[in-house]
């Protein structure tokens, strides 16, 4: 299919200057890495009132040229600014040193690519993989990705997982959804997908297809994992297509699925919400951390009189490593209390913890509300919630109280319906969904259903609100974990 793409209204200088990027780009990348590696990067972002190329030499014991042609470097990166010649971070320096999806592929480009790319116009030319000799005498590197060096496979497969991890628990109520008794994972690498099929379900036999060497790796990771009893592995070169498949599973995974219709329900579905926490603190474009009424009314903070904690502007919300920590600690604090009888009252807090929400900034009607969690303590009282103008309805997407989790609605009547689970889907990260069409809710753990209401269904837009607290006190600190967050409007 012809395809039509870009246009060239670049102004003359402007292309000169990119094309200047591209000539010394493979010189700056080498730089940003030994500005990285070298921890200077790390140095500068930690020196809160600016650095000193000499204090940076002193402290990491390196030559001053060294350092003073790579901080050079960094300026014109723009990783690095200096006022009056102290250094300080940028935000691109930043995400060269802190940010996961970046450190993943610099570390792929230079361990597995860099070299090899010395020999792309003889492989264009040829045809074949040319650049492979730098690591051996392959005809793929499939073949030889059990032997490459260490620090090269740690990167290759740190590449690997990062984009295809974060997707299996979304992916497996799709696999699942006719129940297979038997999947071959074409490819299957050390395991991964293998394991989380096995952990996802307890009845399905999976079969692992890959090189000798790749599913040596796999049995050790499939025997730690305690699941060598329902995973098989079947030794292939899969680029030999006389080699026949295992006869009868019920998926063969890469080679049906990429078609298949099981995946209508995610393409019948319009992301119109999305937070993963990718940034250094809480984005005020999204989240206010006060209930909406005290930001929009009362312009002040406040909790409700029955909970033991008060809720900060910032102190017990953590931004970090791609997750939202909402800390609930012990910590006497004097704040305003809210009660029907009373209404708002000055009162000693025992606890003080953390609110998020959308209040301001994003509202749906219908759809799907989702989010990767780890609740914490059960004990405690976390909660995922919606809410509209009033106090009701409410829908807890999920909450834990009492060493349960719960799923609930206050619709605003005497009909609460509720419905509970085990403490253990508090310990660690699941993900929690609630599907709300015009006639039914259904919340699902990890796209299984566990709950459903078809009475009271609200019928208006409702924010999102992330929370800590308790209403019963516990020993020390608890923490909840957010992955990310994310509603769709469904089509049609």
């Amino acid at each position: 299919m012809p395809i039509t793409y870009g246009s060239d209204k670049k102004r003359a200088v402007q292309a000169k200057f990119d094309a200047q990027k591209i000539a010394f780009g493979p010189i700056m990348f080498q730089a940003a890495l030994a500005l990285r590696n070298l921890g200077i990067l790390q140095l500068v972002k930690d020196s809160e009132e600016g650095i000193t190329m000499e204090e940076v030499a002193e402290r990491l014991h390196l030559p001053l040229y060294g350092v003073k042609v790579l901080l050079e470097a960094g300026l014109s990166l723009e990783l690095v600014w200096s006022e009056n010649g102290r250094f300080r971070i940028t935000k691109t320096g930043w995400f060269i040193l802190c940010d996961e999806l970046t450190r993943v592929n610099m570390d792929f480009t230079q361990d597995v690519n860099y070299l090899g790319m010395f020999s792309l116009t003889e492989s264009v030319k040829t045809g074949k993989p040319t650049g492979l000799k730098v690591f051996g005498d392959w005809p793929t590197v499939y073949e030889g990705l059990s032997q490459l060096p260490a620090q090269v496979q740690k990167s290759w497969f740190s590449f690997d997982h990062f984009y295809s991890d974060y997707a299996f628990p979304e992916i497996m109520p799709v696999v699942f959804r006719d129940n297979p008794g038997h999947i071959l994972d074409v490819g299957g690498n050390t395991g991964k997908f293998a394991m989380q099929c096995a952990a996802f379900n307890k009845e399905t036999r999976i079969t692992i297809l890959d090189l000798p060497g790749q599913l040596a790796k796999a049995a050790l990771n499939i025997r730690t994992a305690g699941f060598e009893d329902r995973i098989d592995l079947f030794p292939i070169n899969l680029l030999d297509h006389s080699n026949p498949f295992p006869k009868n599973p019920d998926i063969i995974w890469y080679f049906k699925i990429k078609d298949s219709s099981k995946f209508d329900i995610l393409r019948n579905r319009v992301l119109t919400f999305g937070e993963e926490f990718d940034g250094t603190g809480i984005d005020t474009s999204k989240w206010i951390t006060n209930y909406y009424w005290g930001e929009k009314l009362l312009k002040d903070r406040y909790s409700i009189d029955t909970d033991l904690q008060f809720y900060t502007e910032k102190d017990n919300l953590e931004v970090r490593n791609s997750y939202l920590r909402i800390n609930t600690k012990p910590q006497r604090i004097n704040g305003k209390a809210w009660s029907p009888l009373n209404g708002f009252t000055t009162k000693e807090f025992g606890y003080t913890s953390g609110l998020v929400n959308t209040g301001n900034s994003f509202r749906q009607k219908f759809g799907v509300f989702t989010a990767k969690i780890k609740l914490g303590d059960p004990a405690s009282k976390s909660a995922f919630w919606l809410l509209g103008d009033k106090i009701a309805p409410h829908i807890d997407i999920c909450r834990t109280t009492n060493g349960k989790v719960w799923f609930d609605i206050f619709p605003g009547t005497n009909k609460i319906a509720k419905s509970t689970v085990g403490a253990r889907y508090a310990g660690n990260s699941y993900i929690f969904t609630l599907e709300w069409t015009a006639t039914s809710l259904v919340w699902k753990i990890n796209g299984v259903e566990a709950f459903r209401q078809t009475e009271n269904v609200p019928q208006e837009p409702m924010y999102i609100n992330l929370a800590g607290g308790l209403n019963k006190p516990i020993n020390g600190t608890t923490s909840m974990e957010v992955d990310w967050v994310r509603v769709y409007q469904v089509k049609n």
